[in-house]
Parts: structure tokens; sequence; C-alpha cells
């Protein structure tokens, strides 16, 4: 095992995002502007804006894909000092070994990361959206931290492996 090891984003998948995002955006614009011109029962400007929220909001969702797509460095990276999830918009970031109380595996692709005190990953939350995101995850899950290894590259020899191997020599030690 190196001292550090990066499992990137699955890039292609991201760019399959991004044009499904950018396109359903056009759609909801181009289709409620249809149904503006075509209706006679409602105020054709109520379609025209509903479009508009739509495609802003689609807009943004692409826009947080595009972000991932163009970052180098996105993904999960294993190191001494602990797990830097970058692997979305949404990430808390650095999750150290000494706050890893262990994993729970909710199937092949998700992982919850058990920490001794979940309410500081909330408090350091980027802004209000995330910090409601991560008290939910508290909620349902007992740990506000969930990753998604769906998103990433493929890892020889396992997702699982590769916490296990990490966490049995650097997250032990910090007891």
């Amino acid at each position: 095992m190196t001292t550090a090891t990066l499992v990137r984003i699955n890039k292609n998948r991201v760019l399959r995002q991004i044009v499904i995002y950018i396109s359903l955006g056009l759609l909801s614009i181009i289709g409620f502007f249809y149904i503006a011109e075509t209706q006679d029962y409602f105020s054709p400007l109520i379609f025209k804006t509903i479009g508009f929220i739509l495609f802003a909001i689609f807009g943004v969702v692409a826009g947080t894909f595009i972000n991932q797509y163009r970052t180098e460095n996105a993904g999960i990276q294993f190191d001494k000092n602990g797990i830097s999830d970058l692997t979305s918009s949404i990430s808390v970031g650095l999750i150290p070994w000494k706050s890893i109380t262990g994993f729970t595996w909710l199937d092949d692709k998700t992982v919850l990361v058990l920490v001794k005190n979940p309410e500081v990953f909330i408090e350091e939350a980027k802004n209000g959206a995330i910090k409601k995101l991560l008290e939910q995850n508290l909620k349902l899950n007992k740990t506000p931290i969930l990753i998604n290894w769906g998103a990433l590259e493929q890892y020889e020899g396992g997702f699982e492996a590769i916490c296990t191997a990490y966490y049995s020599k650097y997250g032990k030690q910090k007891k």
C-alpha cells in the first residue's frame, strides 16, 4: 500500500450527467414556451416563468457537474491524515482518521463513514443547504457522512478493501 491513494471520479459518467441536465433544461424551456403559445386557459407568462425556473434549476445542477468534471483531483484520497472526500459539491472534505470510528456498507456502492463527533462536520458545512443535508443524513443514518462509490472509477481490489487497509494502518493508531 502506498502512502496515498486517489480514486478519481468517473469523468465519462459526469459528462453524461452534464449532457442530461443541459438537455432537460433546454427541453423544459422549449416545452413550456410551446405550451404557453398553444393553450388559451392561463396566461402564457405563467408557463414561460415555469420554463425559465426549470432551466435555471437544471443549469445549476449541470454547473456543479461541470465543476466536478474540470477539477483534476476530484475523487477520494486516502492518506495518513484521513479520507479527503472531493467527490461532489456537498462533500465534507478531509475526514481525519482520529474522527473515524468505522464504516458501514449499505450496498456495493454506498458506505457510511461513522465518526465520533458528527456535529463537528455539520457545523463546518459550506452553506445552509449542505448543513441541512448533513443533518438529514445524521437523522436517517446515524452519521452525516455518506460516500457514493458509484460516481468513482473502479478500484482494483474493491473499495471495502482500501477503506479497511487504510483504517487498520492509520485509523486505529489514533485512539
